[in-house]
């Protein structure tokens, strides 16, 4: 057929037209309606298959659309270029790998981070993000199977291990660990920031992954936060901890430790963890330290619609309360319509007692009626034992 329509000029052509126009017409016009049905197959089949065009390593099941995560080999590193709008959008555990390889200096300049998919980091070791003073928009996913391990010295291991006047929400740990590792001999330790400065914020946040100081030098363990630095300010809402927390000093479910003349909002938190502390352990924050050294009460906590329901344990007589776990040199403490399960710790606070907090049973931590002021509208909803936050999963899809 080739051969007779490139043959248009020579005598074949002049002999046997219509044959020649015949071939030309199958050639050039059912060709073309074939090729595009082609096109149109090769689409469907896109469709069925479902590869991700956004992350380049997705895959549909087959079944219900639903995205399938595939985990990060511990290896691939995929550098993120900006959108026009300055975001860095998150797809893969390699992405996410690339943020956690950058250094404090490339950091400083990465302002605007959006997660846009839910990540399995399979389980390989993860340093996390060195620092972070910027708005990290989790866009309600969720990361599986992180394993943070520090393998370098750092002051702190997290998601972010420092988060410096910077903003984390709407995002989920689903599982994995946190461990503060012999060789980073890291002070502090927590699923979403190890160390928190400046003026900081949490919001929408859940964790289901265990944190823990696996060396004696990690000191600061918290489900959420290790540590709020010296003169810090940390807002903390509508946030819940499920990991169990293990430290050998000063272990909170949801802040390990709060240093001198820092302030504290936390409002609509839950902890439902086991917490375990060496000296001190509480199921929302672990020890608030003063400067003792001159008579001067400094820091300030608030507390708002927070419960918990996690056993608390210490080693020997050391603090194990529901609230805080010890004080010293506080300016103030308030704590209002905020509930905890009976025995599961010893007391509400160290050193003295408040009003705002009240002790429940199981059945009553499944009652609505319980937990008084509280937002069931919007904010909080009943499982089948206890309050768990709202927050729209949002299913990766075709």
């Amino acid at each position: 057929m080739l051969f007779v329509v490139m043959d248009i000029n020579n005598q074949f052509y002049k002999k046997n037209k219509k044959i020649a126009l015949l071939f030309w017409f199958e050639y050039y016009i059912l060709g073309g309606i074939i090729m595009r049905k082609l096109i149109i197959l090769f689409m469907v089949i896109v469709s069925i298959f479902g590869v991700s065009c956004n992350s380049g390593y997705d895959v549909s099941d087959g079944h219900t659309n639903k995205i399938v995560i595939i985990p990060w080999d511990g290896v691939i590193i995929e550098e993120i270029r900006p959108n026009h709008d300055g975001v860095y959008e998150v797809y893969n555990g390699s992405q996410l790998a690339w943020l956690g390889a950058q250094s404090e200096d490339v950091m400083v300049n990465i302002k605007n981070i959006k997660f846009m998919s839910d990540i399995d980091m399979g389980n390989k070791p993860f340093d996390g993000i060195v620092i972070f003073s910027g708005l990290m928009d989790g866009n309600d996913k969720k990361i599986n199977k992180i394993n943070i391990v520090a393998e370098s010295r750092v002051a702190s291991i997290g998601l972010v291990n420092t988060l410096d006047n910077g903003t984390i929400k709407n995002l989920t740990i689903e599982s994995g660990s946190v461990k503060g590792g012999r060789a980073a001999r890291a002070s502090a330790a927590g699923s979403f920031v190890g160390i928190a400065k400046g003026e900081s914020r949490l919001k929408g946040l859940v964790n289901r992954a265990s944190v823990e100081g696996e060396y004696r030098t990690t000191t600061m363990i918290g489900g959420i936060v290790g540590k709020l630095e010296t003169d810090g300010v940390l807002t903390i809402k509508k946030v819940q901890n499920f990991g169990n927390i293990k430290g050998n000093a000063f272990t909170g479910g949801i802040v390990g430790v709060a240093r001198p003349n820092s302030k504290i909002i936390i409002k609509n938190v839950g902890n439902v963890g086991t917490v375990y502390g060496g000296r001190s352990a509480a199921g929302i924050v672990g020890q608030v330290d003063g400067d003792q050294s001159v008579v001067c009460l400094t820091s300030t906590l608030s507390f708002n619609n927070v419960y918990n329901y996690g056993e608390i344990t210490s080693s020997g007589n050391a603090p194990r309360r529901h609230i805080i776990g010890q004080y010293y040199n506080v300016k103030e403490i308030t704590i209002d319509s905020s509930f905890y399960l009976e025995g599961m710790a010893n007391g509400v606070i160290n050193g003295g007692t408040v009003d705002g907090a009240s002790e429940k049973s199981a059945s009553d931590f499944k009652e609505k009626i319980t937990f008084t002021d509280w937002d069931f509208a919007t904010v909080w909803k009943i499982d089948n034992k206890y309050p768990i936050l709202k927050i729209e999963h949002k299913v990766n899809k075709i």
